[in-house]
C-alpha cells in the first residue's frame, strides 16, 4: 500500500478525561508515599480537609492535624485509599 493510501487512525475518547469520572489529580497510596518521599505534603479527600496532611518531618512519617504533629500510624483505609492528593 502506498503512503498516499494509508489512513491515519487516531484513537480518542469521546468524553474528555476530566469528565470520565476520575480526577486525574488523585492517586493511590503507593503514589502518595512516593510524593511524601519527594518532600511533598499529601492528604485524602475522605479526611475532609487539606489542613490534615501527611509529611516527613525529621525523618519521621508525620500526620499534621489541628496545628499538632503526630507520628502517623497508617491504617487499612489509608492503604486502600484511591483519593490521595498533593497539598499546596
Amino acid at each position: 500500500m502506498s503512503d498516499e493510501k494509508k489512513l491515519k487512525v487516531q484513537s480518542k475518547s469521546p468524553v474528555p478525561s476530566s469528565k470520565q469520572g476520575k480526577d486525574n489529580s488523585l492517586f493511590d497510596f503507593p503514589d502518595a508515599m512516593r510524593k511524601v518521599a519527594e518532600g511533598l505534603k499529601i492528604s485524602k479527600k475522605s479526611w475532609g480537609s487539606e489542613f490534615i496532611y501527611g509529611v516527613v518531618l525529621e525523618e519521621v512519617l508525620t500526620l499534621h492535624r489541628d496545628d499538632t504533629d503526630f507520628s502517623w500510624v497508617i491504617s487499612a483505609g489509608d492503604l486502600a485509599g484511591q483519593d490521595w492528593f498533593v497539598v499546596n
